[in-house]
Formats: C-alpha cells, sequence, structure tokens
C-alpha cells in the first residue's frame, strides 16, 4: 500500500512537471467547460461537500471522495446558464464500497443557435457551439485513512465549423486525519492534450485543489459539514477560495450554502436537497454578479438501487 501512495504522488509530481513544459509553448486556452461544477448538491456549496453526498454526480468533480460512502446510484441533472442561454445536461453511474469504487458519466453543455455577423454587424447566419465531456472514475482504499482516486474524461468542443477532440486526467488523494470526522484532501486535475482547431492547439488549463472538511453529528436528527478550499487555475493568476455546508435534517431535508472568494462574477451560493424514499431531488441557485447576465439555476435527480 505504501509503495502505491508513492507510486501515485511520483506520477502527480511527474504530470504537473510535463503540463508545465506543455502550457510554457501554449496558445490559447480552451475547454473552459472543465472548470463547471456538474453536481448540483456540490454547487450549491460553492464546489464543495463531494465527500459527503452519495449522488453519482459527485464523481465527475473529486476523483476519490466518492469512497467515503457506500453508494449505488444513477444520476441525471439540468443547468441553465441564463448569461449565454445554455444548458447543461449531466449523467453519473456509481457504484461505491468503503474499498473500491467505479463511476461513469456523460455531460454536454448545448450554446444553443447563435448569431453570426460581420464586423459591421450584418448577420449573415447562424452557428450551434456545442461541448461534450465524457469518462470514467475509479477509486481505491490504499491504507486504512488513505484514499486515492483517478478521472479519464474524454472531450469534444465545437465553435462555429471548426472542432476538436481532448483527454485529460484528473487525480484525487484524501487522508483520513486522526481529528474525529476530519480530512485533508488534494486535487490535480484536467491533464491533457487536445487535437488542433484552425492549425492550433488548444491547451487545457490544469488546477491544483488543496482543502479540508470537517462532519458532525449534532444530534439523532441534524447532521453537518463543512468544507475549505484553495484552487489555482493554471490560466488564471489568482488562486481562488471556496467555502461551503450543509446541515441535514432528518435524513430527509438538506440545506446548503457557499461562498467562493476572489471571483469575478460569483460570490455565494444556496440550494436544497429532498430525499424520499430511493430518490434524491437536489437543487442549486448561483447568482452573477453582472448586469444583464441571468442567475444559475442547477437541478438533479438520483436514484439508489
Amino acid at each position: 500500500m505504501k509503495k502505491g501512495l508513492i507510486l501515485l504522488i511520483a506520477t502527480l509530481f511527474i504530470l504537473l512537471l510535463s503540463a508545465e513544459s506543455v502550457n510554457s509553448q501554449a496558445g490559447e486556452y480552451g475547454f473552459q467547460f472543465l472548470k463547471f461544477n456538474f453536481s448540483p448538491a456540490l454547487s450549491a456549496q460553492a464546489g464543495t461537500g463531494g465527500f459527503y453526498n452519495a449522488s453519482a454526480s459527485v464523481i465527475m468533480q473529486d476523483p476519490a471522495a466518492a469512497l467515503n460512502i457506500k453508494a449505488k446510484s444513477v444520476h441525471f441533472s439540468q443547468m441553465q446558464l441564463n448569461h449565454f442561454d445554455a444548458n447543461v445536461y449531466s449523467v453519473a453511474w456509481r457504484n461505491s464500497g468503503l474499498n473500491s469504487s467505479l463511476g461513469l458519466f456523460f455531460s454536454s453543455l448545448d450554446y444553443g443557435k447563435l448569431e453570426e455577423r460581420l464586423d459591421n454587424g450584418t448577420l449573415v447566419g447562424e452557428f450551434h457551439p456545442m461541448d461534450i465531456n465524457m469518462g470514467f472514475n475509479y477509486a481505491q482504499r490504499l491504507t486504512s485513512n488513505q484514499l486515492a482516486g483517478i478521472t479519464v474524461h474524454g472531450l469534444f468542443t465545437k465553435i462555429h465549423t471548426e472542432s476538436a477532440l481532448g483527454m485529460s486526467v484528473d487525480f484525487g488523494y484524501i487522508w483520513q486525519t486522526p481529528l474525529q470526522n476530519t480530512n485533508v484532501f488534494a486535487n490535480l486535475k484536467n491533464l491533457g492534450f487536445t487535437s488542433k482547431m484552425k492549425n492550433e492547439r488548444i491547451d487545457i488549463p490544469y488546477s491544483f485543489e488543496f482543502g479540508a472538511n470537517y462532519f458532525k453529528q449534532m444530534n439523532s436528527d441534524m447532521k453537518l459539514n463543512v468544507e475549505a478550499k484553495a484552487l489555482k487555475h493554471e490560466d488564471n493568476d489568482d488562486a481562488k477560495y471556496n467555502l461551503g455546508g450543509q446541515i441535514a435534517l432528518y435524513d430527509i431535508l438538506s440545506l446548503r450554502a457557499g461562498y467562493r472568494i476572489n471571483y469575478d462574477i460569483e460570490s455565494y451560493t444556496l440550494g436544497l436537497g429532498i430525499n424520499w424514499n430511493r430518490f434524491d431531488i437536489d437543487y442549486s441557485y448561483i447568482p452573477i454578479d453582472l448586469d444583464n447576465l441571468g442567475d444559475t439555476h442547477y437541478i438533479g435527480l438520483t436514484y439508489y438501487y
């Protein structure tokens, strides 16, 4: 197990150096949809909370988090991006034990039909851009308190008549610390490559995340989990910080909130989850702090079997 952990850390280090080498000769960064959070439950907590959520949507965001809760689930969600007049659709499947976890996912971002105009404003037609992200997640318990995971993404993007394919990999590590119900985690995400678009290769902005989460059973009817993390994207000089939490009441209702620090147009997030029989219904609301841009609404349904 220790050899496996050392190998994982060495691999992360080598891939980080490789990515830095590639991006030193970078053109323009693309595939920005990889920065989206495809889970309504996590979006409501500013992109946090994956370690304490049994939905299959978690596998798209946190490579190792699915190992914490034993669950078999199928998830579907839809996000309305009013500020882009676009929709995001996601489907995910998860089969998680306490020692290993496997998951599959597919998501698409449909921007709808956009007008094509000349420099003088003359309308000459329409085009239909779109992005697709599909792949799998695998997580494994390395030791009694150390977890690791990998997520592989197959990517497709289309802008006007040009398109590109790509592949990226996320690595995740979680340490369940000696402090009761407290975990420290690190994720290295979006390491990959793409085909050329208009004779120029588009670079994928890799990112690094580091944070901690905490869980407390308040009483027989109330549970609390909170998380804080810092993240840095390669195509942005400024580090960002996410804070989020959830209060679960009677195993029926979950109230969620979060706050994003150092983001351009996003700040607080809100949402809730309702558990009924074998179903979870999740909703998140993300205000956009910019005039003439609508807010984002995200709803999802998870079935446990």
